[in-house]
C-alpha cells in the first residue's frame, strides 16, 4: 500500500565517503537528528541515504535540512534533495523496518545528485514550492538518462520567503500561477514518471542539442494548437511555450513567446495572467543580463 511522505535524501561527496569511519559517524549523527523530528530511514546506499516524514511535518523538516546542509569548512558537507509523494514499504509486515521505494524517493535522490555540497535542492513538484512559500534562489536542471529533472535551490538564509530579509519574491510568488496556467509540454502527463539513472548536470543547457530541438518543436506545437482559440487560451499556450524554452536554455526564443503571452493576457484583460507573464519576463531579463529591466518588471508585476 502506498503512503505519502516527505522524503529527504542526503548525499556525500566521494572525498567524504572515502573517509569510511568519518562518513559513518556523520551519517549516524544525521540519523539521530532526523529521528528526533519524527523521520524514519527509508533508504541506505554507499554514499547516500534518505529519511521520510509524514507530510504534516514538512515545515519542521525544512527547518532541519537547512541546518544539516550548513557548510563545515573542516569536513565535506551534505548535498540534500527534498521531494514529496508516494512510497511503498519494502515489507508491508514491517519486517524490513521503514525501508521503502517510490517516486518520492526517486525524486529526492535525483535532487541530491543535482545539489552541490552544502545545498538543498527542492523538487519542483513540492506543494510548498508551488504555493510560493519556499525561499529559493535559483533553478537547477539536469538529465537523468533521457529524462529531464528540475529543482530549486533553497535560500541559505532560511527555507521560507518571509525569512529572507529584503527579498523580492515576485517571480516566486507567481510561480504557482505560472505552473497552473501553463503545464510544460515535455509530456502530456503533468507528473511524468521518472526513470532512475545517472544524472548529467547541465545548468540551464544551451545550444542546439536534442533537448533544445525538442523544446522548440513542443513550443511550436503548443502555439499552433491555440491559433484559433480565445486570447486567454493563446496566452496560456504562449506562456507554456516560453517556460519550455526557458528550461531548455533557449532564452531568446523564450523571451519572444513570453512577450506574446503578455500581449494575449492583456487582450484577455486577465490581471493574473499579465502578472505571471511579467514575472516570467523579469526572470528571463535577469538571466540574459538586463537587470534594470528585470527589477522594473518585478515592481510592475507586484503593483509597486
Amino acid at each position: 500500500m502506498a503512503i505519502t511522505r516527505v522524503v529527504v535524501a542526503f548525499r556525500m561527496h566521494p572525498a567524504g565517503v572515502r573517509d569510511g569511519d568519518g562518513y559513518l559517524s556523520r551519517a549516524r549523527s544525521v540519523r539521530v537528528r532526523c529521528e528526533q523530528q519524527g523521520g524514519r530511514l527509508v533508504a541506505w546506499g554507499d554514499n547516500s541515504f534518505a529519511f521520510g516524514w509524514e507530510r504534516e511535518r514538512f515545515d519542521d523538516v525544512m527547518g532541519l535540512v537547512g541546518k544539516l546542509a550548513a557548510v563545515d569548512l573542516e569536513e565535506p558537507s551534505w548535498a540534500i534533495g527534498v521531494a514529496e509523494g508516494e512510497v511503498a514499504l519494502l515489507a508491508p509486515d514491517g519486517s524490513a523496518g521503514d525501508l521503502a521505494w517510490g517516486m518520492a524517493l526517486i525524486g529526492a535522490a535525483a535532487m541530491a545528485r543535482l545539489a552541490r555540497s552544502g545545498e538543498v535542492i527542492v523538487e519542483d513538484e513540492v506543494r510548498a514550492l508551488r504555493e510560493g512559500r519556499l525561499a529559493v534562489v535559483g533553478e537547477r536542471v539536469a538529465l537523468e538518462g533521457s529524462r529531464r529533472v528540475r529543482g530549486w535551490r533553497m535560500a541559505a538564509e532560511g527555507p521560507w520567503v518571509s525569512s529572507v530579509a529584503g527579498d523580492d519574491s515576485g517571480d516566486r510568488a507567481t510561480l504557482p500561477y505560472v505552473q497552473q496556467l501553463a503545464t510544460p509540454a515535455w509530456t502530456s502527463d503533468p507528473t511524468p514518471t521518472r526513470t532512475p539513472g545517472t544524472t548529467s548536470l547541465c545548468e540551464s543547457p544551451r545550444g542546439a542539442g536534442p533537448v533544445e530541438a525538442d523544446a522548440r518543436a513542443a513550443a511550436r506545437t503548443r502555439s499552433a494548437s491555440a491559433e484559433d482559440a480565445s486570447a486567454e487560451e493563446r496566452c496560456r499556450a504562449a506562456l507554456g511555450a516560453a517556460l519550455d524554452l526557458m528550461h531548455a536554455g533557449c532564452f531568446e526564443d523564450s523571451l519572444l513567446d513570453a512577450v506574446d503571452a503578455l500581449a494575449r493576457g492583456r487582450e484577455a484583460a486577465n490581471p493574473e495572467a499579465v502578472a505571471a507573464c511579467m514575472a516570467l519576463l523579469a526572470k528571463l531579463y535577469d538571466i540574459v543580463g538586463l537587470q534594470a529591466s528585470a527589477v522594473a518588471l518585478r515592481d510592475a508585476a507586484l503593483g509597486r
